[in-house]
């Protein structure tokens, strides 16, 4: 689980930056974290916008440790119970997007008894869509979570053939069955490739963003924003997300065009 706890902070900053830019206050980023039931105590965590600034959400992340020895059950179903139940009382307009990013367990072949890694898989695949993220980089989680991202929101990546989703199936596996036991590592698991591929989910995460340069231009507020949330991304560990990801693209580009605003150059110097 380290590397994608260690990822967690490029992403959110992105989520961050995207949120804002796009929706400026209409959409707020909610955190659970889960650990194992025999963890005992403080099992699911939260951090919400909501209650807490960004950058009590991003001590939260860096608070969060690898944690147990990938032993089961874990407690995504306490967590996705806990979501459910902030969202409960929102009214009927209020949408809910739950993203995971989940390291597979894995698997002991000296340990029969050992959750097999496609179960995970087979679970996962149940409740949506499952990303296999092969290249487990800061980068490469990242940009599938921004692209998964994205592209829910009606934006196309040019990445998208870097990354898969898959699905286990099985025909005896009944998700409605409250006491179903997960079937081991054996023939009737099929597991399935399709390319990554998404549609936008609902009208509510839908914005034009061809008005974005318009808006930069004639809205000072907006453009000192724009400078501010820039000026976050100018590090080594952040800077690359200007070439894949498209909101941040489009706004460079309109940056890179005021050539005599003095902004540009405190940008320019911080790398």
């Amino acid at each position: 689980m380290g590397r994608y706890i260690s990822s967690l902070a490029a992403t959110i900053r992105q989520v961050f930056a995207v949120i804002k830019l796009l929706f400026r206050g209409r959409v707020k980023l909610h955190v659970v974290s889960y650990k194992d039931y025999c963890d005992g105590k403080l099992v699911v965590t939260h951090c919400s916008q909501r209650t807490h600034s960004n950058k009590q959400i991003l001590d939260f992340f860096a608070a969060l440790v690898p944690h147990g020895g990938g032993d089961i059950p874990e407690a995504i179903k306490t967590a996705l119970n806990f979501v459910h139940s902030t969202t409960r009382p929102r009214t009927t307009s209020t949408h809910c997007l739950a993203i995971g990013d989940i390291e597979a367990n894995p698997f002991h072949s000296n340990l029969a008894e050992v959750h097999d890694m496609a179960q995970s898989v087979l679970f996962y695949s149940a409740m949506g869509p499952v990303v296999l993220v092969e290249n487990e980089s800061t980068t490469e989680i990242t940009k599938a979570t921004m692209g998964l991202l994205l592209q829910l929101m009606g934006h196309k990546v040019e990445f998208a053939s870097q990354f898969t989703c898959v699905t286990v199936d099985d025909a005896k596996f009944d998700v409605g069955t409250e006491n179903y036991v997960f079937p081991s590592m054996d023939t009737r698991l099929a597991f399935t490739k399709y390319p990554f591929q998404f549609t936008p989910l609902c009208m509510h995460m839908l914005e034009d963003v061809s008005q974005l340069p318009v808006l930069f231009e004639s809205n000072d507020t907006y453009q000192n924003m724009v400078y501010t949330i820039f000026g976050a991304f100018f590090t080594p560990a952040n800077v690359l997300a200007l070439t894949y990801n498209p909101i941040l693209a489009k706004l460079w580009r309109v940056i890179c065009r005021r050539r005599l605003d003095p902004r540009n150059l405190l940008l320019s110097v911080k790398l």
